[in-house]
């Protein structure tokens, strides 16, 4: 049996394992297989909850393992998802989260998307001519996924399902958030920056990449059924690896030299 560091160790290892992938996991300086971490952790539990005066004996421990594997894990996945667009910082408990922004005309678009705030408030206060602070009011999120011990001792199902169940719920709802920011941030723009059309209109699309670019580097983000209108017209400007794109996923991850991310 092992202390419980170790077996905390081990559960955090078979949460983060990955199926897909054919790696090897180091545990104990031994290298394991997806498949022999998870049959690890399962023999583990056995001796935690294999009967049910074992669990009623040892489900404070089993929920303590379960609670710190997955606060390490899924803030994690989920910061890895928004940092390609957005400023992720960690604060603790209590902690205001405060955010600075530089008083200069290239951070300008990001204001727009700031200011708005997925609850709609937001405290600004100058700290002096070089920058502005943000204090931003957050809310928790949370998240529960139901799994039986028998399936997982049994074999029927892996411990990342787990964390797999919940990551996707919160996923899910950061995503709807930062929808409901960048519609409401579009009142704010000023009126060159900003277009209402049914469908795809390419040539106002490219003048808005045009504006964006005086920012910095654009970045698109959609829908998946706008990306699959987002498509050029020139059909001479698609490669051979273009045309394979379109037909195996229905839209380019690319346009025109610029990086397209699907919010869900």
């Amino acid at each position: 049996m092992l202390e419980f560091k170790d077996l905390l160790q081990l559960m955090k290892l078979a949460a983060k394992a990955d199926t897909s992938a054919p790696a090897s996991y180091s545990f104990n300086g031994q290298n394991l297989s997806y498949d022999a971490v998870n049959e690890a952790l399962r023999e583990e539990l056995k001796e935690l909850c294999g009967t049910n005066a074992l669990y009623r004996e040892n489900k404070n421990t089993i929920f303590s393992l379960i609670e710190q594997t997955l606060d390490e894990v899924l803030p994690k996945k989920i910061t890895e998802n928004y940092m390609q667009f957005a400023e992720v910082k960690v604060f603790g408990q209590g902690d205001k989260p405060i955010f600075r922004r530089k008083l200069n005309t290239s951070n300008r678009a990001k204001q727009f998307i700031t200011r708005v705030g997925l609850a709609g408030v937001y405290e600004v206060f100058k700290l002096g001519r070089a920058e502005e602070a943000f204090e931003v009011r957050t809310s928790a999120i949370g998240g529960a996924a139901q799994i039986g011990f028998e399936e997982f001792l049994d074999g029927r199902v892996d411990f990342a399902e787990v964390t797999r169940i919940v990551y996707e719920g919160m996923e899910e709802l950061i995503a709807k958030e930062v929808a409901h920011a960048l519609k409401a941030s579009i009142n704010q723009l000023p009126p060159a920056n900003r277009v209402a059309a049914n469908g795809f209109n390419e040539n106002e699309f490219d003048r808005l990449i045009y504006v964006a670019s005086a920012y910095g580097v654009p970045a698109i983000y959609c829908t998946y059924e706008f990306a699959v209108k987002m498509i050029p017209q020139e059909a001479w400007r698609y490669t051979e690896g273009m045309k394979e794109e379109l037909w195996r996923t229905g839209r380019l991850a690319n346009y025109k030299g610029h990086i397209v991310t699907i919010l869900e």
